[in-house]
């Protein structure tokens, strides 16, 4: 929306939360990696092994929505979005970064509540 209305700064802004909050994520990420890895591997049993496979999936996916996010950032920085509107590569981007979002409640609800369940 920030882009449509030609707030550039804002949009930019914004981007730079959302990477901050998706870095902080993957750090999360790898700081439980660290402290499951004294009781729960990869190979421990079935669910060690699925759990690291489809989290480390997730972890892949979100480190390339965040390369995409920063390819979008330096675009607008490089002054590409000055006209506004909303290019196809900044619309993919974003579905992009959704779909990992998307992915990620799936892949919480199935490996974190089903393990308490």
């Amino acid at each position: 929306r920030a882009l449509r209305a030609h707030r550039l700064r804002r949009f930019q802004g914004l981007l730079i939360v959302t990477m901050a909050m998706g870095a902080i994520f993957l750090v999360g990420h790898a700081l439980e990696y660290l402290k499951l890895s004294k009781e729960l591997t990869p190979t421990s049993n079935a669910y060690g092994s699925a759990f690291y496979l489809i989290t480390g999936l997730h972890a892949v996916h979100l480190t390339v929505g965040l390369v995409v996010l920063a390819y979008v950032l330096i675009q607008g920085f490089r002054g590409r979005y000055d006209s506004g509107g909303e290019p196809v590569g900044v619309q993919c981007g974003f579905l992009y970064w959704h779909f990992v979002d998307a992915v990620w409640i799936a892949v919480f609800s199935v490996l974190y509540l089903s393990e308490r369940i």
